[in-house]
């Protein structure tokens, strides 16, 4: 999808109806509907962007594209559709170009996790035992109970437990 959607980027940017600025606006001459009047000295500029899921996205040939990526082929260079493009200070509505930086999608989520923009622990959407729940559980894994009573006594599957032991999740609650 991403890649799709960057081929519309690189059209959008060279289009003469559109002007797109360096502050992160989109304007445009083309109508809102109707094809181009014949005089086109009676065309104004309006913006384009708006906003959608946190994010400030334009719409080009019937195409949502977020503002980000545009300004990031635009004004910095190419898109690599196996990279993420990064808000630097968290904020997805602000594209200032020295907020953006092209990562990993591994790096964007670290990232997302070290600013709290994903929530972790019990503040996660499906997060089934408290921190203080989880803070036993390690204490318990230490002194050499069984992941399998442990899955029992807190009413959750085994597999949960290995991960808690394995620091593959709650890596965030040290005991």
């Amino acid at each position: 999808m991403k890649a799709i959607n960057d081929n519309f980027i690189d059209i959008l940017i060279n289009d003469p109806l559109y002007d797109i600025r360096a502050d992160g606006s989109i304007w445009t001459l083309q109508p809102k509907s109707g094809p181009l009047p014949h005089d086109l000295s009676k065309l104004i500029w309006r913006q384009l962007d708006r906003e959608q899921n946190g994010y400030r996205i334009a719409t080009y040939c019937g195409k949502f594209l977020k503002v980000h990526r545009i300004l990031y082929r635009k004004f910095i260079g190419p898109l690599n559709p196996s990279l993420d493009i990064n808000h630097k200070d968290g904020n997805k509505l602000n594209n200032n170009l020295d907020n953006l930086e092209l990562i990993t999608n591994l790096e964007n989520l670290e990232h997302a996790n070290v600013t709290g923009l994903i929530p972790m622990g019990e503040n996660a959407i499906n997060a089934v035992l408290t921190n203080v729940e989880v803070i036993e559980i390690k204490k318990y894994l230490k002194l050499g109970y069984k992941g399998v009573d442990l899955a029992k006594k807190y009413g959750v599957g085994k597999y949960l437990i290995s991960n808690i032991k394995q620091g593959k999740t709650w890596k965030h609650i040290i005991v």
